[in-house]
């Protein structure tokens, strides 16, 4: 586990990474989504087991908008939770962690994913801060990995600095 510091605005990921990470994420949620939904309606007509039948993706089918859930929520959970990014992520270069710089546990990314449902979350992003509603309420932020990685060896050469000297008075 890391060792807390500050998160400043610079290792923030911007606004413009995280609309990145949205889109990209929406594509791949959508793909998994509709491919679950189809694999659904051939076991239907396969076996002819109607707990199988999904439908299409429009307004009002309860049985996609269940599987569009958990499929969000698997997915956003289990990537980062094991690995504190999603595709979006990977791609963009960015990772989720605590507001101290830690890694988040697994109850705090499960209240984040979840705070991701919540209708209309993603205008929170129009503010200055690109930090969102999903963040505030579970304390993480979405860093830049570069910026975030140069701060932790700064921090840790100051640390080894400080160490050093006071050895040397010592």
């Amino acid at each position: 586990m890391r060792k807390p510091f500050e998160i400043t605005y610079g290792m923030l990921a911007t606004g413009n990474k995280r609309f990145q990470n949205f889109i990209i994420d929406s594509i791949v949620t959508t793909l998994l989504q509709i491919g679950f939904a189809k694999g659904g309606d051939m076991l239907y007509g396969i076996y002819g087991i109607k707990g199988f039948q999904v439908g299409p993706p429009v307004l009002g089918n309860i049985k996609y908008t269940i599987l569009a859930l958990g499929i969000s929520i698997v997915y956003y959970g289990l990537f980062e939770t094991v690995n504190m990014r999603t595709l979006g992520k990977y791609i963009t270069n960015t990772m989720v962690v605590n507001a101290d710089g830690t890694r988040p546990d697994s109850m705090r990314i499960f209240l984040r994913t979840l705070c991701r449902l919540i209708p209309l979350e993603f205008i929170t992003f129009f503010g200055r801060r690109p930090v969102g509603l999903h963040d505030g309420l579970s304390k993480t932020l979405v860093v830049d990995i570069t910026a975030f990685r140069e701060a932790q060896i700064k921090q840790a050469n100051k640390e080894n600095n400080e160490q050093n000297s006071n050895d040397e008075q010592g």
